[in-house]
């Protein structure tokens, strides 16, 4: 039995807990031994088909997932070249649906035949918590407060770090109950953790000038994070990224056997039309969460922020003898450096889309937009065609 796996059976440590006794232990945290803690673990919970040798967990060792199992493989198929602003470049994308690799493909092809451009604004990440007055009146005192001191809370909210800068603080009240909703520009990362400890330093001053004043909750809902929302849809989170391509006829046809007429038309009556009957926030497009997620899975991105992020308008407009599109997407929240960026396959996949560029994030987020515009493109023809079944016949029932 091995030394590692001897120590934790005799000291009767729960598989969950594993890691953690062994780092205040004098054992040296290798990757060898971590790869001994997931083998004892897999035992116990008998888990033997799942794959788990040959990968590096010290790079995801408490940092990127917890109670470790093994790995799950995802295929991941190669979009492009992408071609825009006299750069080139390829991406990659984590998906199980057959023909999605395709379509993104085939709208791209389209893309880079036409005249495009991208523009990305920083508009920052929110952290927004909840605190509690006594009284309505005192409330008005706080707000007031904050207002005339958003320079000392400025200080404060950025005094650990170089890259977070505050922006603004606006409130939304309920009752006593005053929600701060804080947006900063954080470089390079997607930002939350570190908008979530500027906060934190806020409001720890906040309670000393006003004793009476309680903290109920870091985040409360108004940020907003990870759920369907009108706020950051109306003033953005993140990156605000807008796309326009105008296409001509004659390309548009070459490439997807349709018209301007006849697209303009069909997402009119669908991403419009039909969005609006359903309802939907930020649901003006066909399917932008299906490609955000395979390039957030192949990048190491947040995916619980898919829905959020996805949230985007797709206009087309009829020219007679070309199209002019536009995709808007004002909430896109997304990083280069931190959470699971930092693991190898996922900055591998970061730095093929990157390369060298200066400002990787904004390069980052203006592949994704152009391979969302490529896919709408596409599947909105295929709808037109009515060969989208087709498609998925051939490309999505295997051999």
């Amino acid at each position: 039995m091995p030394i590692v796996e001897k120590l934790l059976r005799s000291a009767k440590i729960k598989p969950h807990n594993f890691e953690r006794f062994l780092r205040k232990s004098e054992v040296q945290i290798t990757n060898k031994v971590l790869n001994q803690c997931i083998a004892m673990r897999r035992k116990e919970f008998n888990i033997s088909t799942l794959p788990f040798e040959n990968y590096n967990y010290m790079n995801a060792l408490n940092k990127n997932c917890e109670n470790i199992v093994g790995y799950t493989r995802i295929p991941t198929g190669i979009i492009g070249p992408v071609k825009f602003c006299n750069n080139e470049n390829y991406v990659p994308f984590a998906t199980t649906e057959g023909a999605l690799v395709s379509s993104i493909n085939r709208g791209v092809k389209l893309l880079n035949m036409s005249d495009t451009d991208v523009i990305v604004e920083d508009v920052g990440m929110t952290r927004a918590p909840i605190v509690k007055c006594p009284s309505i009146a005192e409330v008005k005192i706080l707000k007031d407060w904050i207002r005339c001191n958003y320079i000392i809370i400025k200080q404060i909210f950025e005094m650990e770090s170089k890259h977070t800068k505050l922006q603004e603080i606006k409130f939304l009240q309920e009752g006593n109950h005053l929600h701060i909703r804080f947006r900063a520009t954080t470089g390079s990362a997607m930002g939350m953790n570190m908008v979530g400890k500027g906060t934190n330093f806020v409001l720890r001053y906040l309670k000393k000038q006003f004793e009476n004043m309680d903290i109920v909750t870091l985040s409360g809902n108004t940020c907003t994070d990870k759920k369907a929302n009108a706020i950051n849809w109306i003033t953005g989170r993140g990156k605000h990224v807008v796309m326009e391509a105008n296409i001509s006829a004659e390309n548009l046809k070459k490439v997807m056997k349709v018209t301007p007429p006849e697209l303009a038309n069909l997402n009119l009556q669908k991403n419009m039309v039909g969005s609006s009957l359903a309802a939907t926030i930020g649901g003006n497009n066909c399917n932008a969460s299906n490609i955000l997620a395979g390039i957030f899975l192949a990048t190491g991105q947040d995916t619980g922020q898919i829905g959020t992020s996805s949230s985007s308008i797709l206009n087309l407009i009829d020219n007679t003898e070309s199209l002019t599109a536009t995709l808007t997407m004002p909430c896109l929240e997304l990083g280069t450096i931190g959470g699971g960026t930092t693991l190898e396959d996922q900055k591998s996949n970061i730095d093929l889309i990157c390369g060298d560029a200066e400002n990787k994030v904004e390069r980052l987020a203006q592949n994704i937009i152009y391979c969302i515009m490529g896919c709408e493109l596409s599947l909105l023809s295929s709808l037109c065609n009515n060969d989208l079944v087709q498609a998925h016949m051939k490309f999505n029932r295997g051999l």
